[in-house]
């Protein structure tokens, strides 16, 4: 049994389904899980109710299967197949611990090549502490119980919400503090040309009162000329020979 599990390994390990560079990688926030486990026991309640604390949003699809014995194969197969057309986000393999024996449909052919098949990303939790099995081996992600798995899928809420408080109370802070600074540079720019303005304003009256003081100097040193003009000519004409004349010289 076990050289016909090494061969099989080898087989499908040179056919490249264990290839490290075509696993997927699981998605941040899923939307949409596909569950391919027993419907009884503890691990489906243990998946939903860690999903559901952590992950609320995100909508489960549960294909309940045989994970051992008869007919656990075929009903495996056809989960996936099923689950295929619901194009889930990620989906998850699961089932409990146990002895090898209750592992071997796990290291099923046409388990592994329908979990390569499948177009979505797939993580294993199988239980199974001691050994990989073949569809470990093929899956994108491999874990060892199914609370971790669906620990690693779901990113948590309460977190998120906390982040997106941060960073609204930061994006409202970076608002409040770029107004200021946008209101102190228009109050700076008012200032200055209010400033400009009253030294403009400043410098036209001054240069108002100095036309007005050069324009009555002017008239005054005008009317001065004038006056002297008049006397001078004044002075001439009593001194010219007709006014003598007049005079009786």
């Amino acid at each position: 049994k076990e050289a016909e599990l090494l061969r099989l390994k080898q087989m499908l390990q040179d056919e490249g389904l264990f290839e490290k560079s075509r696993k997927r990688i699981l998605p941040k926030y899923p939307a949409t899980i596909g569950i391919i486990t027993s419907a009884q026991g503890a691990v489906i309640k243990d998946l939903i109710q860690i999903i559901n604390r952590r992950w609320p949003l995100m909508h489960i699809l549960l294909c309940p299967t045989s994970v051992q014995g008869s007919g656990a194969e075929q009903q495996i197969i056809k989960a996936l197949s099923s689950l295929s057309s619901f194009q889930p986000d990620i989906t998850i393999i699961a089932r409990g611990g146990g002895a090898d024996e209750d592992f071997d449909i796990f290291n099923s052919e046409n388990v592994v090549r329908s979990i390569f098949k499948f177009k979505h990303p797939v993580i294993t939790a199988l239980g199974h502490q001691k050994n990989s099995t073949l569809s470990d081996l093929v899956s994108d992600v491999s874990v060892a119980t199914p609370s971790e798995a669906a620990e690693i899928i779901t990113p948590d809420i309460t977190i998120i919400k906390r982040n997106i408080n941060d960073l609204q109370n930061n994006a409202y802070d970076l608002l409040k503090n770029n107004l200021l600074i946008l209101k102190n540079s228009y109050i700076k720019k008012i200032s200055f040309l209010t400033k400009k303005q009253f030294k403009t304003l400043e410098i036209k009256n001054t240069a108002n009162k100095n036309l007005i003081f050069i324009s009555n100097a002017a008239s005054r040193t005008l009317s001065a000329n004038k006056l002297k003009n008049q006397a001078l000519k004044d002075r001439m004409d009593a001194l010219s020979h007709k006014k003598v004349m007049e005079r009786g010289y």
